[in-house]
């Protein structure tokens, strides 16, 4: 599913990079940081490599992509955990090989954000109302791309249809806000943000007040 504020450009779409910026957005940031190599997303978000880019170089690969990412996770620092596992669930790739099996699996990272994100629908979008885990974290990733069946995820956890689709419905408002608002006399207002798009302003306005985007 698409993010509130994060969908790419068209291909056709001509964006400006004003001079000494870095990125044109704050999303092209963010998608460059996470998926630069490995050797970015290897390591706990925050704790990323803190090489900086070789003098004067503003390209974005080998040493100097690597340095590029650490700056821009660097400017993310004073982002609240919830946000920060936001970005990861929708930014980081979600799978991986595995050393086994060879196998498609999914990251642990990735995995821990999820599994974040699910720990604070508790009490924000369920009203501390108790659910299983299992439903949790399954809406969650779900939301965040993953192809899981509400129905298998039900099942899995021991409740009803209708109360995983009311779950379901609860969490993705959290997450993805509302387009409008009703009001008194039938009349609609402006949409309520959700979480996701909140943490996207936040991480929007940090990358630039440090100058990495406009």
């Amino acid at each position: 599913m698409t993010a509130l504020t994060m969908s790419c450009l068209p291909s056709t779409a001509v964006v400006e990079v004003k001079p000494g910026r870095l990125f044109a957005t704050a999303h092209a940031a963010l998608t460059f940081a996470f998926n630069h190599s490995d050797q970015v997303y290897d390591k706990p978000m925050m704790a990323r490599m803190a090489q900086a880019p070789t003098e004067g170089g503003k390209g974005l690969g080998g040493t100097d992509g690597v340095g590029q990412a650490a700056i821009v996770f660097r400017a993310l620092e004073p982002l609240p955990e919830l946000y920060r596992a936001i970005l990861v669930a929708r930014f980081a790739p979600r799978t991986t090989q595995c050393k086994c099996c060879q196998g498609t699996v999914d990251r642990h990272e990735w995995l821990a954000a999820i599994r974040q994100i699910s720990d604070a629908a508790v009490c924000d979008a369920l009203s501390a109302h108790p659910t299983a885990r299992v439903l949790r974290d399954a809406i969650v990733a779900r939301y965040f791309g993953k192809d899981v069946k509400l129905s298998d995820a039900a099942e899995r956890a021991g409740v009803s249809a209708a109360t995983a689709t009311n779950h379901n419905g609860k969490i993705k408002l959290w997450l993805y806000g509302t387009r409008t608002t009703k009001q008194k006399g039938g009349a609609r207002g402006d949409g309520k943000k959700g979480v996701e798009a909140l943490a996207m302003e936040c991480a929007a306005d940090l990358l630039t007040a440090k100058g990495l985007c406009d």
